[in-house]
């Protein structure tokens, strides 16, 4: 990354549901190259553009080639109820250990 001149931005991609009526935040990565914040992950219904909030007090960890830690998503919903982010452990059982 840092010979492309960008680094890694890690934060939460905000997402409004509202038949559910729900606010969640997944934790998520950008990069930011001079000065811009570029979104490089490939959407499935290819929205344009997001809604990304910087959060250094945290970030994602690879561990090994299979498995890294990283934060469960945010809710809110509308009658106030909140669901705070955790820590979690993600293994890709596909990969041998």
């Amino acid at each position: 990354m840092a010979a492309n001149g960008g680094r890694i931005v890690c934060g939460w991609m905000i997402w409004e549901h509202q038949l559910q009526s729900l606010i969640e935040a997944e934790f998520h990565a950008v990069v930011k190259r001079d000065g811009k914040i570029l979104d490089v992950t490939p959407r499935q219904d290819d929205d344009e553009r997001i809604l990304f909030i910087p959060d250094p007090t945290r970030r994602a960890e690879r561990l090994d080639y299979r498995s890294w830690r990283t934060w469960s998503n945010m809710k809110l919903w509308f009658d106030h109820h909140f669901e705070p982010p955790n820590r979690i452990l993600i293994v890709d059982p596909s990969k041998a250990a």
